[in-house]
């Protein structure tokens, strides 16, 4: 058995019935195993637009719809679609990425009437950003909707040296706590990027998704005849993100409480590219420079905390190696890009070999599952097999799955 075969066969091990996790249609969870000791048998945010990147390479667009509507109905809940679909899962949302899902959605089959009925769902979800996560410098973080009882268990939960330790000075353990469940939101738990105080961030990889969002929304409006401001919003974004994030040319995480960039050099750092902030296929060359290893790109370039979390070096997870290599791709570095998808099917066909499955992350240095965890690990199928599946039809057919530039040609559904 190949690992195509494998992952044919196992997308529908990985359908849940939505009911039983009071769900209107069934979805796709992110491990094709029925439990899991950190729950990746329930319904995640920005693992199911990597997944549906699967399914619709594989033809399954009934399930991708399916994973859809249950957003629909969740961000009707909420007003945003949460982290996870279960109690605790629900006080913070994750890396917006639902609009992007209806966009790829729609390319895919060109259908109208979906974005019609999609549209509302979109714009609540973006109202929720622009409400409840902006910063003073107008551009957007991190956050979370519990109260100070939960912030304190969860820093009582996850406290470590490494991410802020014992209570310092005039922090309260409700601050420290607050801050690393916001942290969560953004997918990267834990990370160096934010040094444990992710709500003093407007990260590069949220305020350039939200750019695509409100490129995306202005599209759509327009196709559905909608007078709107989002392409004016993307626009003032782009600005706030050079006037703010901007290093030597190269977008950055940046702190609004001490007006000054990260150094950090991750793979969020790609997504300018990806989501058109820019066009500078030289700075996303540098990026990739400052991160290619043998094996990939790691989430991080190489920091004093070695080891100490999961999402830095020497980490390489599926999901920023598809966003990095979309993004290549977008701004035309096609030859890196697909040097990239090589060297990710590759390793993924490696461990398959040795382990006989799939990894929630590999190890950029030993080129083998990770070895850096912040939880118990668990054999996945999600976004590990969705981006293999992209990165499989890219090399085949040399063209990328999902289209970010929204006003190119290419968007071939421009008009009803």
């Amino acid at each position: 058995m190949t690992v195509n075969d494998y992952i044919r066969e196992n997308w529908k091990n990985s359908i849940r019935a939505g009911e039983n996790k009071g769900l209107p249609y069934p979805f796709n969870s992110p491990s094709c195993e029925q439990t899991s000791d950190v729950g990746f048998e329930n319904f995640f945010y920005w693992d199911t637009y990597f997944i549906n990147l699967g399914l619709l390479c594989d033809g399954m667009r009934d399930q991708a719809l399916n994973n859809i509507k249950n957003m629909m109905f969740l961000i009707d809940r909420y007003g945003y679609m949460p982290n996870v679909a279960t109690p605790g899962g629900d006080n913070r949302s994750q890396f917006p990425l639902f609009i992007p899902m209806c966009h790829v959605y729609w390319q895919h089959t060109g259908d109208t009437a979906f974005i019609r009925t999609a549209y509302p769902y979109m714009e609540k979800e973006y109202s929720f950003w622009m409400k409840e996560r902006m910063t003073p410098c107008r551009l957007n973080r991190y956050g979370n909707n519990a109260d100070a009882k939960v912030h304190q268990d969860f820093y009582k939960i996850i406290m470590r040296e490494r991410l802020g330790g014992e209570k310092k000075q005039k922090e309260s353990i409700e601050y420290l706590g607050s801050n690393l469940l916001s942290e969560t939101e953004s997918g990267w738990d834990f990370t160096p990027r934010f040094q444990a105080r992710a709500e003093q961030y407007a990260p590069i990889d949220l305020n350039s998704l939200l750019y695509a969002n409100e490129r995306i929304l202005a599209h759509f409006g327009r196709i559905l005849g909608k007078k709107n401001s989002y392409a004016e919003a993307a626009e003032n974004r782009r600005r706030l993100l050079e006037d703010f994030c901007t290093v030597n040319g190269i977008f950055y995480d940046y702190n609004f409480i001490y007006g000054s960039c990260s150094p950090l050099v991750s793979a969020a750092l790609f997504m300018p590219y990806l989501c058109g902030v820019s066009d500078d296929k030289d700075k996303a060359l540098q990026i990739l420079q400052t991160l290619d290893t043998a094996f990939g790109i790691p989430a991080t370039s190489q920091t004093k905390d070695f080891g100490l979390y999961q999402w830095c070096y020497p980490n390489i997870w599926p999901p920023l190696e598809c966003l990095s290599v979309m993004a290549l791709d977008r701004v035309g570095l096609k030859t890196e890009a697909k040097l990239q998808a090589k060297k990710y099917i590759d390793l993924v066909d490696r461990c398959w070999e040795e382990t006989g499955s799939l990894w929630e992350k590999y190890d950029c240095i030993t080129g083998r599952k990770a070895c850096v965890h912040e939880y118990a690990e668990s054999k996945m199928l999600g976004w590990t097999a969705g981006t293999y599946r992209v990165f499989e039809q890219y090399l085949a057919e040399g063209r990328m799955i999902h289209n970010f530039s929204i006003e190119k040609k290419e968007d071939v559904y421009e008009t009803i």
